[in-house]
């Protein structure tokens, strides 16, 4: 309820954890839940736009048989907005900033089921994973303003999780944030990570050959050594 959203990463160990790829039954259960209501959600909206005239429908339809099994986010719904090809004509947004402020906007109360994000830590911790918090310099608090680090401070002492992600490429992700921004955030992330005692994870956001995102394959994004290192220690991989 204090923030807008929290992506948690869980990672398992597939020779210590029983499962699909070492993935606890418990947790594969709470990931079919969160993507069955986020999918429903992303449809509500990529719909309720087509009723308020933003995109056409025969573009809502080809883009979801397209994706397929995957989910047509709200990063997409947010591209489409901006695309002469995808939106109606004279309701062209300029920016993606745009489209995600009319997102906010018209869907404010649209609710899906989700998880405390201190729970789910909880619980990968019990199944003998860790937990890390994805993107938190891209994290947004309850009124659209990206967290400062003594909020995310506040939030990794609520949240208690094993890592970070400090690694993460901000300036093909987010519009208004270049590589020297990118590489700021990165070195704050890595002290904030530290100074709490936490891991330091990296990720590429990759979520799928059909996601028009600033990625094109996982392991984009690479850790030094170091950090992999301790990671895969703590998560008691044989190296």
């Amino acid at each position: 309820k204090d923030y807008m959203t929290i992506d948690v990463l869980a990672y398992f160990n597939p020779d210590t954890n029983a499962g699909d790829r070492g993935v606890p039954p418990p947790i594969i259960s709470i990931v079919d839940m969160l993507s069955r209501e986020r999918r429903e959600a992303c449809n509500k909206i990529a719909w309720g736009l087509v009723d308020l005239g933003y995109l056409m429908e025969d573009t809502v339809e080809r883009m979801q048989k397209d994706y397929g099994n995957q989910i047509l986010g709200k990063a997409e719904i947010a591209r489409m907005l901006t695309s002469p090809r995808h939106a109606c004509s004279g309701k062209v947004l300029g920016s993606t900033e745009e489209a995600w402020d009319l997102m906010r906007r018209e869907f404010r109360t649209l609710v899906r089921q989700t998880i405390d994000p201190t729970d789910l830590c909880n619980i990968v911790r019990k199944e003998g994973g860790l937990t890390s918090i994805a993107h938190p310099g891209r994290i947004l608090g309850p009124k659209g303003k990206r967290l400062s680090r003594g909020d995310l401070t506040l939030l990794i002492e609520r949240v208690k999780p094993d890592a970070i992600e400090c690694y993460y490429p901000y300036n093909r992700m987010v519009a208004d944030i270049n590589r020297e921004e990118s590489a700021t955030i990165r070195i704050m992330m890595i002290a904030l990570a530290e100074s709490n005692g936490l891991l330091v994870t990296g990720g590429s956001d990759f979520h799928g050959t059909k996601c028009s995102r600033g990625v094109s394959s996982p392991g984009d994004i690479s850790l030094p050594s170091q950090y992999t290192r301790r990671f895969l220690e703590a998560l008691h991989y044989k190296i």
